[in-house]
């Protein structure tokens, strides 16, 4: 952080190597849309870089990107909404656009793709059900590696409280799991 201060590009293309890959799957998770993700995602390190000279995370570069990453979706998420009411409201229909899944993948058999891609949507319906902030405790958690604290300090709330939606969340899954696979 120091070095990007500093302006040093290599540093902070070090810091965006790092980083990018795990903020865009985590914004995707948000927005619902990997194109809009990857936007979101550059727009954070455009303003880290424009505010380099100040820049001083106060729990670590990881926490404070997760941290504007997700204020920023929540923010997107607010004007999609916000624009798809004036359109309703005009009478106009919204097309939220294709959504991008499986980037990168190996290639699989069909019916093992279909399978797999079928009950990997179950598990995305399960979450899209749980109340917004335990299913974003559980993605960072669980698909982003974070420690409790840092999901607490990203998500601004107490570890007690990372804790609880954790275990409630996972609670929640277990239980629509089966019932989602039967269906």
């Amino acid at each position: 952080m120091a070095r990007v201060r500093a302006n040093d590009p290599v540093a902070f293309e070090a810091l965006y190597q790092m980083y990018v890959a795990e903020l865009v799957q985590f914004v995707a998770g948000l927005v619902r849309s990997f194109e809009d993700a990857q936007d979101i995602v550059e727009d954070v390190f455009v303003t880290v870089w424009m505010r380099r000279a100040e820049w001083v995370p106060r729990y670590g570069a990881r926490a404070y990107l997760f941290a504007a990453a997700r204020n920023r979706a929540l923010n997107e998420r607010r004007d999609v909404a916000t624009a798809r009411r004036l359109g309703e409201t005009a009478g106009q229909t919204w097309d939220e656009g294709e959504q991008t899944a499986g980037m990168g993948a190996p290639a699989q058999p069909i019916d093992e793709a279909l399978d797999l891609a079928d009950q990997l949507a179950v598990v995305e319906r399960a979450l899209a059900m749980l109340p917004e902030v335990r299913r974003v405790v559980l993605e960072l958690r669980l698909r982003q590696g974070m420690s409790g604290s840092e999901v607490a300090e990203v998500l601004g709330i107490s570890r007690n409280a990372v804790d609880l939606h954790m275990s409630r969340g996972l609670r929640t899954l277990r239980e629509l799991l089966p019932k989602l696979l039967d269906e």
